[in-house]
């Protein structure tokens, strides 16, 4: 039988909690604290793990939707024509099953749109474009705080939801 990754990372969290970390009560500072630095990011990536696939149909979902809303304002030149007639293949494309591939496949296209509308973009194309993009970014943003807020980083993580409760929130969403 092989173990899970779920526990195998366990196991190694338990090594270091209980064999490594205490044998190195008499080493420098800076292997204390990069021990206990691994040692937290192991139990993250232990709480991510069961959620990872779920929070990248999320992301993805977030990315076909600036898309969406990328398409309906797109107009430009020749460069622009192109990233958008890109834009909507890649939109078209996307749910090969591999879902990773296909959130990088939208944000890389939509991507290409924001930069070929720098070249040849109309007034009012980037005009909504830059509202699409940031309204985009604040519910990435969120997602994201949320999704990292387990690191302890986040100044303000008290105010956060849980990894659990934002994905909850995003699937009632849909």
């Amino acid at each position: 039988m092989t173990p899970t990754i779920e526990t195998r990372i366990g196991a190694i969290i338990g090594a270091l909690e209980h064999l490594v970390l205490p044998a190195l009560v008499n080493a420098d500072s800076i292997v204390q604290e990069q021990a206990g630095l691994a040692l937290g990011h192991l139990k993250i990536i232990a709480m991510q793990i069961p959620l990872v696939e779920t929070y990248h149909a999320i992301c993805l979902a977030e990315q076909l939707r600036l898309g969406r809303d990328l398409l309906t304002c797109a107009e430009g030149g020749e460069a622009t024509t192109a990233a958008a007639a890109a834009l909507a293949d890649a939109v078209a494309a996307a749910g090969s099953g591999d879902t990773r591939a296909d959130r990088h496949m939208v944000a890389h296209a939509n991507s290409q749109l924001v930069i070929a509308s720098s070249v040849d973009g109309t007034p009012a194309f980037i005009t909504a474009s830059q509202e699409v993009l940031i309204e985009h970014g604040l519910r990435q943003s969120a997602r994201d705080r949320a999704w990292y807020g387990p690191t302890g980083l986040d100044p303000f993580a008290a105010g956060l939801p849980s990894m659990e409760d934002m994905i909850a929130t995003e699937q009632a969403a849909r």
